[in-house]
């Protein structure tokens, strides 16, 4: 640890609070943008518009136009497809207030009659406890 601290006299924060501030400000955004992206694959699948670009699936177009690994691909869909039954969790995640990595842990189980359960779990528990609650 350093024992250089930025301190801001006009604020009262230090250079690591500064920082922490914006790192977790644009994780909102990607939180939120990721949410979008998933509405679009989702709309995308339904569609089936990756048959008229002559893909087999929408994974394979994924994997192919967006970079995604075939198992990476293949869970953005599932949990686009999920987020759709559960709105809660679908506008938490939109308003960039829980990560990808929890969304994609709680839609494992999650469904309309626990999804207030799931919904506290993410929002109050580290990635790390939500997937190992999950796959319980």
């Amino acid at each position: 640890m350093s024992s250089n601290i930025h301190f801001d006299p006009q604020t009262g924060a230090t250079e690591a609070d500064r920082l922490g501030a914006e790192i977790t400000e644009l994780c909102g955004y990607i939180y939120a943008a990721t949410s979008h992206l998933l509405e679009l694959i989702r709309e995308f699948d339904e569609n089936r518009y990756w048959e008229e670009q002559g893909f087999a699936s929408c994974a394979s177009w994924l994997n192919f136009k967006c970079g995604f690994g075939s198992n990476a691909a293949r869970e953005r869909l599932r949990v686009a497809h999920a987020l759709k039954a559960l709105p809660k969790i679908s506008a938490e995640f939109s308003q960039g207030k829980i990560s990808y990595s929890k969304v994609r842990a709680v839609t494992r189980a999650a469904t309309p009659e626990n999804e207030d359960l799931l919904l506290m779990v993410a929002k109050h528990g580290n990635a790390s406890n939500v997937e190992r609650l999950v796959s319980q």
